[in-house]
């Protein structure tokens, strides 16, 4: 068993946690050691798991702890993903038993989340500390950058493109081929046809540029 512990102590922090408890049900892999947050040490977060300090205090006590960040701002994420990678610490893919892919053919870097009954097809190329939400599908030959957030019920169709720090809102369609350019948010709902630019906001059906 590997001790782990959760950077924050948010709501996506608990969802986090409850995966990592969903797995130990099936197979005792993980001992949780609690949360890490700047404020609040000491408040119990769930089940009795309270913040134990912040990242400097993980980082001198808790050296040989698998870390999972539990921070849904990408910038954040990507922030503090580089401080403890610095440090040397490790980041395993958590991925919930109710998640179905042919894993054999999917590619994965370190640090990504999958949520309950997300699907996955096959060769698939992820890279690092993406987190994909409940109900979440990825088609066929999808390329996913790093540090993407895809929320619940999102729909990505065969052979897309997903580029770094971009969000992909809840019931979200991205369509055969498409690509998605860095820091893209497709909003709740939207359905996107064609490439995106960068550094920019969709919404609608289909999605415009706004």
């Amino acid at each position: 068993m590997h001790e782990i512990m959760i950077i924050g102590s948010g709501g996506l922090a608990k969802e986090f946690y409850t995966i990592i408890k969903a797995i130990n049900k099936i197979e005792k892999k993980y001992i949780f050691l609690g949360f890490a947050d700047v404020e609040n040490e000491g408040k119990v977060i769930i089940d009795g798991h309270k913040i134990i300090g912040d990242d400097d205090f993980v980082i001198k006590k808790f050296r040989k702890s698998l870390i999972v960040i539990g921070i849904g701002d990408t910038k954040r994420r990507k922030i503090i993903s580089e401080k403890f990678e610095a440090n040397n610490f490790k980041f395993p893919n958590i991925i919930h038993p109710t998640a179905a892919g042919d894993w054999e053919n999917i590619s994965f870097g370190k640090g990504n989340i999958i949520s309950a009954n997300s699907t996955f097809e096959a060769h698939i190329n992820i890279g690092d500390f993406n987190y994909f939400n409940k109900n979440t599908t990825i088609g066929h030959d999808v390329i996913i950058g790093s540090y993407c957030q895809l929320n619940a019920g999102a729909n990505i169709s065969g052979s897309v493109e997903i580029d770094n720090c971009s969000l992909i809102g809840a019931g979200a369609n991205i369509y055969q081929g498409v690509k998605i350019e860095n820091n893209t948010t497709v909003a709740l709902g939207t359905s996107i046809f064609n490439n995106t630019k960068s550094d920019s906001t969709y919404l609608g059906n289909p999605g415009k540029r706004i």
